[in-house]
């Protein structure tokens, strides 16, 4: 089983990240784009992972009910590596700090070593197949200018992908709720 750890997207906020992105699809085909459907927050990637090991996966994300949930602002498009040679193409979630406190504790409760690289929380709109120039940049970074979606990261989900040539689909194996904010 192809296993994550994550956040969906808001439905609404799937449509108004849509009705930015759709301009793109035929203005920068060099790349991959994701289907709104899929749009989600990645907090653990777990990979190819035996049946066997789902038990303690779901209680290890239970431990995680005691935290609080956390108001979060989707704005900011960007790239990995970086702008210069983009490969992944995404929009971020701020603040960056209590998420990635969320990813780091749901690593531990999970018994994952704990990541070495920094975690920047996104939302993955594209993959970049061929390379884009600094005005393919500019094209997308402007597509995404102004956007300030807000949301509650309320709850995390264990999800199986199933990779198909229509692309990932994502199906919930388990889900915690985080303690609401009001």
């Amino acid at each position: 089983m192809r296993l994550f750890a994550g956040w969906p997207l808001a439905q609404e906020h799937k449509a108004l990240l849509e009705a930015r992105v759709a301009p793109l699809r035929n203005a920068l085909p060099a790349a991959s784009w994701a289907r709104p459907e899929a749009l989600h927050l990645t907090l653990l990637f777990l990979g190819e992972t035996g049946p066997g090991r789902v038990p303690a996966l779901i209680e290890g994300l239970d431990r995680l009910s005691g935290r609080r949930a956390i108001p979060v602002e989707i704005s900011g498009a960007g790239f990995f590596p970086g702008r210069k040679r983009p490969r992944v193409a995404w929009i971020g979630l701020h603040p960056p700090e209590p998420i990635g406190d969320l990813a780091a504790a749901l690593r531990t409760e999970v018994g994952v070593e704990p990541d070495q690289r920094a975690f920047h929380p996104h939302l993955t709109l594209a993959r970049i197949r061929g390379s884009w120039g600094s005005g393919d940049v500019a094209r997308f970074e402007s597509a995404l200018a102004g956007v300030k979606l807000e949301g509650v990261l309320d709850r995390v989900i264990l999800f199986e992908s199933r990779l198909s040539s229509a692309g990932a689909q994502h199906f919930p194996l388990h889900e915690a709720p985080l303690q609401s904010t009001s």
